[in-house]
């Protein structure tokens, strides 16, 4: 009887100090959504970091020629390099990051852009800040955009503190955004 008895203490034990060992084998490396607010409530963005998932987005939000909202958001579903500790997330994406520009009433407009697109972000979680870029450019925007939405485009972003949209005579374009703020 006490040999049961002895063995039964004896599993306890081994199942109580396994347990202990497993709950101070936890990472202690940074995770979670991370959404960050600036000045301009029409710019957003947000660092990710999920078990083996990063992610870098944003967006911003504008008014065009006729009065209607523009939506631009950015994405990197696949980044090409990251890093994270206990305090700090970083997600990069140097190629192929995924743009899309909304026109009231009118849906997404697919602008798949290869090969030109990028996506940074980090978050500080002791500094409580972060900031998210986005750059993009191509050949000739009128494979993408009739001139109507080109000049909608323009009118909705003049102007705004860390968005640059710029077409030049040859019809090259490029399109940078920078989202910054504090951790919300």
């Amino acid at each position: 009887m006490r040999s049961g008895f002895a063995t039964a203490i004896s599993t306890c034990c081994a199942v109580a100090l396994f347990a202990a060992r497993a709950a101070s084998a936890q990472s202690s490396l940074l995770e979670g959504d991370f959404a960050l607010t600036g000045v301009d409530l029409n710019i957003g963005c947000e660092v990710d970091a999920n078990g083996g998932t990063f992610n870098a987005s944003g967006y911003v939000g504008g008014v065009g020629t006729a009065g209607e909202l523009i939506a631009l958001m950015y994405d990197s579903p696949q980044p090409t390099a990251v890093s994270r500790g206990s305090d700090k997330i970083t997600v990069k994406q140097s190629h192929f990051a995924e743009f899309s520009v909304a026109f009231q009433n009118q849906g997404d407009l697919p602008l798949t852009v290869l090969g030109s697109c990028s996506v940074s972000g980090s978050v500080s979680l002791s500094k409580g800040t972060g900031g998210v870029t986005f750059s993009c450019g191509g050949d000739d925007i009128f494979q993408l955009l009739d001139t109507d939405h080109i000049a909608s485009l323009q009118t909705a972003f003049v102007g705004r503190k860390g968005l640059k949209f710029k077409v030049n005579a040859q019809r090259k374009w490029s399109l940078s955004i920078a989202c910054g703020g504090v951790l919300q």
